[in-house]
């Protein structure tokens, strides 16, 4: 299986796309000098910038070469993840209504 990926040509391709050059992104990142897209791999800290300035998940092309039952892996966490952060929600939702009609019981028997 070959896991090689020219990194430095797909943000190239991107870069072209957005008719964008390469002194331009090298600006946004706080250098002076061109980026260099010549590369094939960089480290991830510089390629989550590159992908959050240029609006591309460079990461997927990685994510690509994973076999098909680490990606589903990978999705079914995300879900599970989502669901949380759901099912969180509902509960502070549940809290905060139940807060309420702890005030308003409390009224009531003050009240009677």
């Amino acid at each position: 299986m070959d896991t090689t990926i020219n990194i430095g040509s797909l943000i190239e391709t991107k870069l072209k796309e957005l008719r964008m050059n390469k002194s331009e992104l090298g600006q946004k990142l706080g250098n002076i000098s061109p980026f260099n897209t010549g590369r094939e791999d960089m480290p991830c800290n510089l390629l989550i910038k590159v992908s959050l300035i240029l609006e591309h998940d460079f990461f997927s092309y990685y994510s690509e070469k994973l076999p098909v039952h680490i990606q589903q892996n990978t999705i079914s966490r995300t879900k599970d993840v989502q669901r949380i952060e759901q099912l969180e929600k509902q509960l502070a939702d549940c809290k905060e209504k139940n807060s309420y009609l702890k005030k308003i019981n409390e009224l009531l028997e003050k009240k009677g």
